[in-house]
């Protein structure tokens, strides 16, 4: 299980505010996924989360911030609790730097060919910084062309493919119908809201769910139970997604919820300074 998790963990983009009781409100639920998926800035702070049976999986957090705009998105990603039980299970020849460098910074650039660039404290690992020739070491930020990286037939192309490259961050969420009926009013980080469920059949819209999602579905019919709180603006609040039984999960299931801020706000997605980036494509195999 925890070997499974760990092939999923770097797609995963993940944090979420609690709920609680409260009054329902005047919303409409095709308004407000209109008015999702047509944002072109926003926050999302998503929590992934394996729910096995008999077995604790720690959450995987993140969170995104994005502008179509200029067609980029950023995600941080906090590794650290599932690493915190992973990271011990392996041998100590396998184990990739400390519990607590397991954070990354991601930034997509999809203005011209899609872009990434990404930076983590295990970059700075002397084990790591060995490997790079000296004229680009202690440079926080590395660079992959993902065009040629998903061409590379080695792991490179293999790790880029769990990543999130596309500036959308809720496209996903045109497979649900919007018909269905509210099942009551929930308080969402302190705000009313109506609480909409219903199951979607996600096939033809798989590319556009998360990609941690996308690969712990694996082979499954992408049929998942979807939970959305919309608030008295009709302004979406929350979607939580869950699976089936998994049959690689031994009957578990994945959820992904997604709390939605600031839709429409300013949001700056800044590229790194060129001085502070080294081409990974560039490296020696």
């Amino acid at each position: 299980m925890l070997a499974f998790g760990a092939a999923l963990l770097l797609s995963g983009l993940a944090g979420c505010g609690g709920g609680g009781g409260g009054a329902q409100v005047s919303s409409n639920l095709p308004v407000a996924l209109r008015h999702l998926v047509a944002a072109r800035t926003g926050v999302v702070s998503t929590r992934y989360l394996i729910l096995a049976p008999g077995q604790v999986v720690p959450p995987i957090f993140g969170v995104t911030r994005f502008d179509n705009a200029v067609k980029r998105l950023e995600v941080k990603l906090d590794l650290r609790p599932f690493m915190s039980l992973y990271q011990p299970s392996l041998p100590p020849s396998s184990r990739v730097g400390k519990v607590r460098d397991w954070r990354f910074d991601v930034i997509t650039d999809n203005s011209h060919s899609p872009v990434m660039y990404m930076s983590s404290p295990l970059f700075e690992e002397p084990g790591f910084q060995k490997k790079l020739p000296a004229r680009v070491r202690n440079k926080p930020w590395m660079k992959l062309d993902l065009v040629e990286a998903l061409l590379q037939a080695g792991s490179v192309g293999q790790v880029t493919s769990f990543l999130p490259k596309g500036a959308s961050a809720a496209g996903f969420a045109t497979a649900l119908s919007g018909h269905a009926t509210s099942e009551k009013g929930e308080r969402i980080d302190g705000v009313d809201t109506n609480r909409y469920a219903e199951q979607v059949n996600f096939r033809g819209h798989a590319k556009e769910l998360p990609g941690f999602i996308q690969k712990a579905l694996g082979g499954s019919a992408p049929i998942m139970h979807a939970v959305v709180w919309v608030d008295g603006s009709s302004t979406v609040r929350r979607i939580r997604l869950t699976s089936r039984p998994l049959r690689q999960l031994q009957g578990g299931v994945v959820t992904a919820t997604m709390n939605f801020r600031d839709l429409g706000s300013k949001v700056n997605v800044d590229l790194p300074p060129k001085s502070e980036v080294f081409d990974a494509m560039q490296l020696p195999p």
